[in-house]
């Protein structure tokens, strides 16, 4: 039974701070007790996931003066102003198309290459679109996600099959990993 509960802190924990980050990405700029309202997150809980989003440089706090306010004046929330951002990477069976975004998802780069996927280059074009986006773009990525036909185990990250590309119980290898490994996430959707 404390597995199961486990893994249910585990997964509300992930919930919130997606919840969290979506509300600050929504408003801009947020104060602290608003999003406390909107969620029915506790202050400390709040405070916890808004600590971690700030370690991860994703978001920033600041006192929002308000005229004809008197005393402390709240905190307001905010997305960083930095550069941080997100590769999209779809992948069809004649074409993989890759889009970069920022954290308030404007695309500010998009690309088509032009060429044949199956099983056995599955990896070494995904590492050559990469590559060419790392070299062309000198921005830091922290997120990268690989859209494709098919069924997905996001549990174990593989695909289970995807007819159009001939993907059958595929899980990308240890070494693609590795390559991709400074990714605070990799899915496969």
């Amino acid at each position: 039974m404390k597995k199961y509960e486990k893994i249910n802190q585990t997964n509300a924990a992930v919930i919130n701070r997606a919840k969290v980050f979506q509300i600050i990405t929504d408003h801009k700029v947020i104060k602290r007790d608003k999003i406390a309202k909107l969620t029915g997150l506790q202050k400390s809980t709040l405070t916890y996931i808004l600590n971690d989003l700030k370690k991860l440089n994703l978001i920033t706090e600041s006192k929002l003066h308000e005229p004809n306010k008197i005393g402390v004046p709240p905190l307001s929330v905010s997305l960083a102003n930095n550069d941080n951002f997100i590769i999209g990477i779809d992948v069809e069976i004649d074409y993989i198309k890759t889009s970069i975004l920022n954290l308030n998802s404007d695309i500010i780069f998009t690309k088509e290459f032009k060429m044949k996927i199956s099983q056995n280059n599955f990896e070494t074009k995904i590492l050559e679109v990469f590559n060419f986006i790392s070299e062309t773009i000198n921005k830091k990525f922290l997120f990268m996600c690989i859209a494709l036909p098919g069924i997905i185990d996001k549990t174990e990250n593989k695909i289970i099959v995807s007819n159009l590309l001939s993907l059958k119980n595929f899980k990308p290898s240890k070494e693609f990993e590795k390559k991709l490994a400074f990714f605070q996430t990799l899915c496969l959707v």
